[in-house]
């Protein structure tokens, strides 16, 4: 099997912007998660604290020619450790976020997860 495009697998740190993409594509991709359930904006978020982490990697492919993502490989070595760390530095900011979810977690977003599809 030959490819015709070619990547660029990096760990180098991501913009806003590549922050919200991931976090669409994690949306879209598994409509049925729980994270998603808690808004695009708190997905993102989760996503720059996984590129600060030092128990964790985001790994991303780009597409050589225009730079634009193709692909990522997220990974958490202390799944708990993660999350308190997590919690601590952004747990303010997340609750927030999540609000939505929190105070009505029978929210459209919500019941989706529910749903057999």
């Amino acid at each position: 099997m030959c490819a015709k495009d070619s990547y660029i697998l990096g760990t180098d740190s991501l913009s806003q912007e590549d922050l919200e993409f991931l976090a669409e594509q994690h949306r879209d991709n598994l409509r049925l998660s729980f994270i998603n359930s808690l808004g695009t904006p708190f997905v993102a978020l989760l996503f720059r604290h996984m590129q600060e982490s030092d128990s964790s990697s985001l790994i991303t492919a780009r597409e050589s020619a225009s730079g634009r993502i193709a692909g990522h490989v997220s990974l958490v070595s202390d799944l708990g450790r993660f999350y308190r760390v997590f919690l601590w530095h952004h747990g303010f900011q997340a609750a927030w976020m999540a609000r939505k979810a929190i105070i009505d977690p029978f929210s459209a977003g919500s019941r989706r997860l529910c749903s057999i599809q």
